[in-house]
């Protein structure tokens, strides 16, 4: 078969892949509190307020997302705080916290923290200073200010943190995450025989082998590694992403049921550039990665596919085969894990 066929199909019917910290010390970028030495000791309250209450009733008014022609999804830069499909009391928690954190920040310090607009940003800190939840420490460039909290607004934040210390990234409503797998998923990409040899370049596999991995690959769906310890299983499954050869977007962050769940994870996604020259276009809460591949081995467990929450710091990490949506999750040593997998 010539190398630039497709799988059973006209090549042309394929389209080619796109080639304890000090008051007032500034934690690492997209810190969100989850170290338990930065965490607040909430423990003045036995009950969260009514304002945390609020929090669970989160209405999911889905962001209009606007996309570049030729582009399955893209961020866009919400209008709103509404735009963005959240309730200003959940990003108002997530203010409070971050400042009972850092001692005091800029509004546009804070906007980039949560990774909203400034402009969106501007109504909610108006009302926090008239509600003397915060007052101005200072002035900051271009017709900023930088803003601490008050009495009254350490004491809610604390009240906020007894519930999570999280003070990320905003979530992305489940509803817009569930659209960009659809719009990003594997079964919307059809690799083509060059592309599985250009993924698998530091292999030695036939073409014969390669056109079965590549027919497999097209259906967009789990298959079956079998044969003899050491021909290659573990080498071919990490590799199968690379043939789909895009980048995808994902949220930090999702609010699912009111509550905050954190995607994103720096040691099994990688970042990479956004690709545009204006970065004010895009919603900042989403993160543009290689498409993962995730591997797991005999140490996976079932609770390692739930959803996990630390208990020190009330901040709930998606299961495993959640980071590994719209990529590759490689189940290794299968069938010989500390459960019957079937």
């Amino acid at each position: 078969m010539p190398n630039n066929a497709a799988f059973g199909h006209d090549a042309s019917s394929f389209p080619a892949q796109p080639t304890v910290p000090t008051q007032g010390a500034t934690p690492p970028k997209h810190f969100d509190g989850d170290d338990p030495s930065w965490a607040v000791a909430a423990k003045q309250f036995a009950q969260v307020a009514q304002h945390v209450a609020a929090k669970q009733s989160v209405e999911f008014a889905g962001a209009a997302v606007r996309r570049p022609a030729g582009s399955k999804f893209f961020p866009s830069a919400p209008n709103s705080i509404h735009d963005a499909g959240l309730h200003e009391r959940l990003v108002e928690s997530l203010v409070l916290k971050y400042l009972l954190n850092v001692g005091s920040a800029s509004g546009r310090g804070m906007a980039r923290q949560v990774g909203l607009p400034f402009h969106t940003m501007e109504a909610l800190l108006h009302r926090l200073k008239a509600e003397q939840l915060v007052v101005f420490r200072g002035s900051a460039p271009i017709g900023d200010y930088t803003y601490e909290l008050t009495d009254q607004g350490a004491d809610r934040a604390r009240r906020y943190s007894q519930q999570s210390t999280y003070f990320g990234t905003a979530p992305v409503p489940l509803e817009e995450y569930n659209r960009s797998v659809q719009l990003q998923a594997l079964k919307n990409q059809h690799p083509r025989l060059d592309d599985v040899h250009r993924a698998f370049t530091d292999l030695v596999i036939s073409n014969s082998m390669a056109t079965q991995i590549g027919e497999a690959m097209n259906l967009g769906m789990g298959f079956f590694l079998y044969g003899e310890p050491g021909n290659g299983k573990t080498s071919i499954a990490e590799r199968i992403t690379q043939a789909y050869g895009e980048s995808i977007w994902i949220p930090r962050a999702i609010l699912a049921g009111g509550e905050i769940l954190r995607l994103f994870d720096s040691t099994r996604h990688i970042a990479l550039p956004h690709g545009v020259d204006d970065e004010s276009t895009i919603d900042q809460r989403w993160v543009r990665i290689r498409r993962p591949t995730i591997s797991v081995g005999g140490e996976l467990q079932l609770n390692n596919l739930e959803v996990t929450i630390n208990t020190v710091t009330g901040i709930m990490e998606a299961p495993v085969q959640m980071k590994a949506n719209c990529g590759t999750f490689v189940i290794d040593d299968f069938g010989r894990h500390r459960f019957r997998p079937y």
